[in-house]
C-alpha cells in the first residue's frame, strides 16, 4: 500500500484508540510534512483494531494540502474496498472494513471513525435527553445525528433521527412549530419509519386544545382561543384528516357564537355541515347551533328553518330529546313575540315527540315544562277548556321535580280558567294548593287573591 495511504490509516487509527474528546484539537499542523511526521509514530495495524466509535480533528490550513488530503482519503477508502462519497463539506468512506467520514471545516478536517455506530449512539443520547425533558440539548444532539445520517446515507438512521427531532419539538412546547414538526415527520415517513403513533398523539393534542377553546372564550381569552383554533385547522389540513377538520369547524362555529360574531359562526357551522353529512349523530346539533346563530343575528325565518331541520334529523336518529328541544325553543321565541298560535304549534310538537301519551306518569322526559308550555299557550289564547287539561297534568310534574316558580304560575292559570269555565269548586281546591305552595317556598310576595 502507498506510504501516504498508510499514514492516513495511522491517523484514523489514532481516532479509534483515543477517547471521545477532541484530544488533538489544539494541534495545529501549519505544514503538511509536520502532520505526516506526527503520524509516523502510530502503528498501522491499529487501524484494523477499531472498536470504539469516536471523533478526532486536526488543523490543516493550507488549501493545496487540504485537496491532497482529500485525495489521499479517497485512495485509502478504495484500497479498503469502499466507495468514497463527497456530500457538500462531508467525505464518506462506506468500506465495511474501515467506515469513516470526514468533515471539511474552516480550520481543517474532522474525522469520525465508524460513523454508523456513532449515529446510533447519538440518537440514543438524544432520546435520553428528551425523556429527561432537556429538550434544547436533545434538539442539538438529534440534529447532529440527522446531519451525520444524511452523510452516510442510511435511510433508517435518517428516518429515526428525523422522527425524534419532530417528537422532541412536539414535547418541548404546547405551541411547538407545526411546520417544522411535520417537515421531519414527512422525512421520517419517506425513510421507512412508522409514524402512526406520533400522528395519534398529535390528534389527541389537537382535540385537547379544541376542548379548551370555549372555556377560554368565556373567560375573556379570546385571542388565545383563536390561536388554538388556527393551530387545530393547520394540523387537520396537514394531516388531511376530515374528521379533525369537521371537529375544528364545529368548535370554531361554537366559539364565534359564544363571542358574538354570528356571521363567522354561520360560516364555520355551514362548513362543518358540508363535510359532516356522514355524521348523523352530531349533524342535528350543528343545525341547532346554526339556528341559534341566525336567531341571535335577528333572522328568525332562517333560524326557524334550521331549528326544524335539527329536530327532524334528531328524530330520524331516534333522539327524542334532541328533536324536542329546538321545537320547544321555537315555541318560546314565538311566545315572546306574542304569536301564541304558532308558539302552541311548536310546544305541542315538542310534547308529542317526547311521547306524552306513552310516558305519562313515568320519568320526567321534560314533560313538566312541555305540559305547562302547551297549557300556557292555550290560556293566552283564552282556550281554557283545553288549557286546563295540560295545566292539571303539568302541576304534579312541576312539584315532583321542584320547579315551584313555574308550578305557581301553572296553578294561577289553572284556577283562572276553572273560574271562567264556572267550576268554582275546582278553582277553590287549586287555590288552596296555590296558597300552600307559595307559603312553603317563601313566595307569598307573589300571592294573588284571584277573588277568593
Amino acid at each position: 500500500m502507498n506510504k501516504k495511504l498508510i499514514y492516513l490509516g495511522m491517523v484514523i487509527g489514532v481516532v479509534a484508540l483515543s477517547s471521545c474528546e477532541r484530544v488533538y484539537q489544539k494541534k495545529d499542523f501549519q505544514d503538511y510534512s509536520n502532520f505526516i511526521e506526527y503520524s509516523e509514530s502510530v502503528v498501522p495495524f491499529y487501524l484494523d483494531m477499531i472498536q470504539k466509535p469516536m471523533y478526532f480533528n486536526f488543523h490543516l490550513t493550507n488549501p493545496q494540502k487540504r485537496k491532497e488530503y482529500e485525495h489521499l482519503a479517497s485512495l485509502y477508502c478504495k484500497a479498503k474496498g469502499g466507495d468514497f462519497i463527497k456530500n457538500g463539506p462531508w467525505l464518506y468512506c462506506n468500506s465495511s472494513k474501515d467506515e469513516y467520514m470526514i468533515h471539511e471545516t474552516d480550520y481543517g478536517f474532522e474525522v469520525y471513525a465508524k460513523p454508523t455506530k456513532q449515529i446510533e449512539e447519538i440518537i440514543s443520547k438524544g432520546i435520553n435527553l428528551m425523556k429527561s425533558e432537556r429538550y434544547q440539548k436533545a434538539n442539538e444532539v438529534l440534529k447532529k445525528a440527522f446531519e451525520f445520517a444524511n452523510v452516510v446515507g442510511k435511510k433508517h438512521l435518517i428516518g429515526e433521527a428525523a422522527y425524534y427531532i419532530a417528537y422532541n419539538d412536539f414535547l418541548a412546547s404546547k405551541y411547538f412549530d407545526i411546520d417544522k414538526v411535520f417537515k421531519y415527520i414527512t422525512i421520517a415517513q419517506e425513510n421507512g419509519i412508522d409514524v402512526s403513533s406520533f400522528i395519534s398523539d398529535i390528534k389527541i393534542y389537537a382535540q385537547k386544545i379544541l376542548n379548551s377553546v370555549l372555556n377560554k372564550a368565556k373567560s375573556g381569552q379570546k385571542q388565545l382561543a383563536s390561536r388554538d383554533l388556527s393551530r387545530a385547522f393547520k394540523i387537520a389540513k396537514l394531516l388531511n384528516d376530515n374528521n379533525l377538520l369537521y371537529t375544528t369547524y364545529y368548535y370554531s362555529g361554537n366559539f364565534y357564537l359564544e363571542t358574538g360574531d354570528y356571521d363567522k359562526a354561520i360560516e364555520y357551522l355551514q362548513q362543518a355541515i358540508a363535510i359532516g353529512q356522514d355524521k348523523p349523530n352530531t349533524l342535528g346539533l350543528l343545525y341547532n347551533l346554526l339556528g341559534q346563530a341566525y336567531e341571535k343575528k335577528g333572522d328568525l325565518p332562517d333560524a326557524e328553518k334550521y331549528y326544524v331541520e335539527s329536530s327532524q334529523i334528531a328524530l330520524k336518529n331516534g333522539d327524542t330529546e334532541g328533536a324536542a328541544i329546538p321545537l320547544r325553543h321555537l315555541g318560546d321565541i314565538y311566545y315572546q313575540k306574542g304569536n301564541y298560535q304558532k308558539a302552541y304549534q311548536y310546544h305541542l310538537q315538542a310534547l308529542m315527540i317526547r311521547g306524552y301519551k306513552t310516558r305519562k306518569g313515568g320519568a320526567r322526559y321534560g314533560l313538566d315544562l312541555d305540559l305547562y308550555n302547551v297549557g300556557n299557550d292555550l290560556y293566552k289564547m283564552n282556550q281554557c277548556k283545553d288549557a286546563v287539561v295540560y295545566l292539571d297534568e303539568a302541576v304534579p310534574y312541576l312539584e315532583k321535580f321542584g320547579i315551584y316558580d313555574t308550578m305557581a304560575k301553572a296553578l294561577y292559570e289553572d284556577i283562572s280558567c276553572y273560574k271562567k269555565l264556572g267550576n268554582n269548586e275546582k278553582a277553590k281546591e287549586l287555590f288552596n294548593q296555590y296558597k300552600s305552595i307559595l307559603a312553603q317556598q317563601n313566595m307569598l310576595s307573589k300571592f294573588k287573591s284571584l277573588g277568593f
